[in-house]
């Protein structure tokens, strides 16, 4: 098994689709596949929830798909 350190950016794809979705979604089915064990840096829940603030701040999403992103990124 392989570990894989998952960046806020991978979980901010998956949580909220941008252009580069199809190339996170293939990277994280291959590592579920594999059987990766997947860990993220100390600073991870903040990196998302700030960046998920600030695209609701600056209305690049609705603050209803913020708070659903959100509670999605809890589970």
């Amino acid at each position: 098994m392989t570990d894989v350190c998952v960046d806020a950016s991978v979980a901010l794809d998956l949580l909220v689709p941008s252009e580069a979705t199809p190339a996170v979604d293939a990277l994280w089915t291959r590592w579920l596949a594999e059987g990766a064990i997947m860990v993220a840096p100390p600073y991870f829940s903040v990196e998302v929830t700030s960046v998920l603030r600030n695209k609701v701040f600056l209305r690049r999403i609705s603050p209803e798909r913020g708070e659903n992103a959100f509670r999605e990124f809890l589970k």
